[in-house]
């Protein structure tokens, strides 16, 4: 990042942002979130979860709900969905991943496929339900 970005665009999270409105912020501040997860088998929090990690990546998540195009690796499901929506890059960990800037409708293409397949309040009804249900 340092050798072929601008460093003063490159933002890092500083871990801990406790309150919403601060973390909404903050990342509705950036022109391009980055998604990388790469499975290392070391223990069972980074396995077979993050090689299937499939449609739960908050982080992809909340980059996508605030209009955020992600730079991504392949991640399956929701790398085909950023791919088909427009809703940022998919790039391979094994070479160089130079970004460019994300095309003028990536924001709403973003929020989009966010409430198309991953919003809450359009699923979480049903969720609650089937565990009612369930249990």
């Amino acid at each position: 990042v340092r050798r072929l970005a601008h460093p003063e665009r490159i933002r890092i999270s500083p871990s801990g942002i406790n309150d919403p409105a601060a973390l909404s912020e903050f990342v509705a501040s950036a022109d391009l979130g980055i998604a990388m997860y790469r499975p290392t088998y070391e223990n069972e929090w980074v396995g077979r979860n993050i090689e299937h990690i499939g449609l739960a990546s908050g982080k992809i998540a909340s980059y996508l709900q605030h209009g955020v195009p992600v730079a991504a690796n392949e991640l399956g499901e929701i790398t085909d969905w950023i791919h088909y929506y427009g809703a940022g890059t998919i790039f391979a960990l094994d070479r160089p991943f130079v970004p460019h800037p994300p095309a003028p409708a990536a924001a709403d293409a973003c929020r989009k496929l966010f409430e198309r397949h991953l919003d809450l309040d359009r699923f979480g009804p049903r969720f609650v339900e089937a565990v009612e249900r369930a249990g």
